[in-house]
């Protein structure tokens, strides 16, 4: 069952009816405002996304896609107590990239078997899907964890728009009168994804590094015989990412053990759990000692109080002996995709970095996009001697202007962009390590 309302999602957040998945297919087959639909889709290729989204959310009906709501506020604890009914059994998704996939058919041929509903966005440029799950979710958290394993377990070559990662997210109704739908298909979901790791951080969390390395003689003394050799220094705290020189640019998943500058009772388990998942996935051969040392060394410094030791020690060996006898353990955290790799990061301010990362970033997706563009018109070419610019943006998902901006463009424009960068970045480098 989901939760659905006719009224316009600005302004209005009050629920009319509650509806099961079978209407649903037949609203998104026989829309209620087809003409809303088809004006928003013609904005959106224009490249009008501002007036296309304003539409939507002022003419289009809507629905809770993953829970049923007396209201879509569930911001704080009280409006999820008071608004919150029960999830509706599904777990939806939003692809608007189609780097892989280049087609909804495309889609449906390699994830058909798994999923439960297959549509047409409603601005037509990417696809949404609906998943069934065997479990039901109670809390976000809860939904986070399920969200992150079903994407990492069945999708994880497809990039997802986790703008839609809210367990109370709105979904726009779409018009698609070739909806795919699967009335059979489930998806397991395991009851260890709750003992996994998650993200538990509502600031941005400090790194490790730049922590004192020892431990106390206390400390050292209640941890049974610390492995010979291993000093804070040892330990991998990041994802590693090997190469030559000063600067290397590998567009990388980075996972790094992170935790809050206080960590306050109430988040300490979270925070310690996630600690050593991250940890033994980083250093798979780590014993259980060396993962009592360096969670140990954030609960001292950075737990507000620290957590009692005792308590503390067996939380992480629960922890560590549920990863070791789990052959099928997956570790959940999100990683972050870092661009640019430095040897000596550190001595390089964050706001450069970021600003050369933004910079690296912005000229390789374009001459992404423009690869893809020329991948597509010899496509059509091939299969019908022809194209138009209308054509391209419908079979990528992507605004008509974002093809005109890029399709007289030839490589070399984003290579002279790109060495440009490059040399940037060169002498930020040296400049930093000079002084």
């Amino acid at each position: 069952m989901f939760s659905y309302s006719s009224k316009p999602l600005k302004g209005s957040s009050e629920i009319e009816e509650n509806i099961d998945f079978s209407k649903l297919v037949r609203l998104i087959r026989n829309h209620p405002n087809k003409d809303i639909v088809f004006e928003s889709t013609t904005l959106r290729q224009e490249g009008r996304d501002v007036e296309c989204r304003n539409l939507k959310k002022s003419k289009l009906p809507w629905l809770t896609p993953n829970c049923i709501v007396k209201k879509r506020l569930l911001d704080n604890a009280i409006n999820f107590n008071q608004n919150f009914t029960q999830s509706s059994g599904y777990i939806y998704y939003d692809v608007d990239d189609f780097s892989d996939i280049l087609t909804k058919d495309e889609f449906i041929t390699h994830y058909g078997h798994i999923t439960s509903l297959i549509s047409k966005s409603v601005t037509g440029r990417g696809i949404s899907i609906l998943v069934r799950i065997n479990r039901k979710i109670e809390t976000k958290e809860d939904f986070l964890l399920t969200y992150d394993y079903i994407k990492q377990e069945y999708f994880p070559s497809i990039k997802f728009d986790d703008k839609v990662r809210i367990f109370g997210c709105a979904w726009i109704l779409p018009f698609d009168e070739d909806v795919f739908v699967n009335y059979d298909t489930e998806i397991e979901i395991p009851n260890f994804i709750n003992e996994g790791s998650s993200d538990v951080y509502i600031n941005p969390p400090q790194h490790i590094r730049g922590m004192n390395p020892y431990i106390d003689n206390k400390i050292e003394k209640e941890v049974d015989a610390i492995d010979t050799g291993v000093e804070f220094g040892s330990h991998i705290l990041e994802t590693k990412v090997e190469f030559d020189g000063l600067y290397c640019i590998k567009p990388t998943p980075i996972l790094s053990i992170r935790f809050p500058r206080r960590i306050l009772d109430g988040s300490k388990h979270k925070v310690f759990r996630k600690n050593v998942h991250d940890y033994i996935s980083l250093n798979p051969n780590g014993s259980l000692n060396s993962t009592i040392h360096l969670v140990g060394q954030i609960n001292k410094n950075f737990g507000k109080p620290p957590m009692e030791y005792n308590h503390f020690k067996s939380l992480v060996r629960n922890q560590y002996e549920y990863i070791k006898s789990n052959k099928n353990y997956v570790n959940l955290s999100r990683k972050t995709l870092r661009v640019i790799h430095y040897q000596k990061r550190s001595l390089i301010p964050s706001t450069v970095r970021s600003k050369l990362s933004n910079q690296i970033r912005g000229v390789l997706e374009s001459g992404l996009t423009w690869k893809r563009i020329r991948y597509v018109i010899n496509y059509l070419l091939d299969e019908y001697g022809t194209y138009t610019n209308q054509e391209v943006a419908t079979t990528l998902g992507i605004s008509k202007s974002t093809v005109k901006r890029h399709i007289s463009n030839v490589k070399s424009n984003y290579e002279k962009q790109f060495n440009g960068i490059v040399n940037d970045i060169e002498k930020t480098v040296i400049f930093y390590a000079e002084n």
